[in-house]
């Protein structure tokens, strides 16, 4: 995974800053939408569809595709602030697209009693964990939940860390984009989290996978309300 991309770290040429942009936009469109329509799929699923997406985007953007990589690197000092925020909102659009055509094709290929069911399912309508949005549980629950995503969270960035040392040659190509095997351990790393949390808060690790339905339901005020404030759901922030 090519965390400090040659062509953004050495020019500032529009075009190349925009391809990578654009490369960002639909690894994240495709990772978010593949994600909520196989919301209740088998974990290898998940690992294939965020993979593939670190291994075919890498070679241009760094594949990051989930905004705390992103940030984590610029706190290194390998990606310069203007990327960062690029990159961010490229990753943004992204999601929202994605989330929107999940939705759009959800509407139109299920039926009304089905659609409803799975609208619910991958998180579509409230933010997940969705039975707690209506305050049900005690505030140690949401301790718990916190704990939890924040130990998936720091286990899955270590092995991106890991993957993207530069002593790790049998995981970088010679352009410094990751390997296939390196873009396969980043998304492996997610089966202890998914384990451990994908039945309490549904391993959200990538705030994105929240944030990108949530804006394309207008219901980012509950986001914010619900999982920033109360329900501490993008419990990756803790991670810094």
């Amino acid at each position: 995974m090519r965390f400090e991309p040659k062509v953004l770290m050495r020019h500032s040429e529009w075009k190349q800053i925009a391809r990578a942009c654009l490369a960002e936009f639909f690894g994240t469109g495709l990772l978010i939408l593949f994600a909520l329509l196989m919301h209740n799929k088998d974990i290898y699923c998940h690992i294939a569809n965020l993979s593939l997406n670190i291994w075919f985007t890498g070679p241009v953007s760094g594949g990051h595709i989930n905004p705390w990589v992103t940030l984590l690197f610029t706190l290194q000092g390998k990606v310069p602030f203007v990327t960062c925020v690029l990159y961010i909102l490229s990753q943004i659009l992204g999601a929202t697209t994605g989330s929107a055509f999940a939705i759009f094709v959800l509407a139109n290929v299920y039926n009304d009693e089905r659609m409803n069911s799975r609208y619910h399912e991958v998180g579509m309508l409230r933010v997940r964990p969705a039975s707690d949005i209506g305050g049900t549980r005690t505030d140690s629950v949401y301790v718990i939940y916190f704990i939890l995503e924040m130990l998936a969270a720091t286990f899955f960035y270590l092995t991106v860390l890991s993957v993207s040392d530069h002593r790790r040659h049998e995981l970088r190509s010679w352009d410094g984009s990751c390997t296939f095997l390196g873009a396969f351990l980043i998304g492996f790393s997610l089966i202890p989290g998914w384990a451990i949390c994908a039945e309490l808060t549904a391993d959200c690790v990538n705030p994105i996978r929240a944030l990108g339905p949530a804006i394309a339901n207008f219901q980012l005020g509950k986001l914010f309300v619900s999982v920033f404030m109360r329900n501490l759901y993008l419990s990756d922030l803790s991670f810094f």
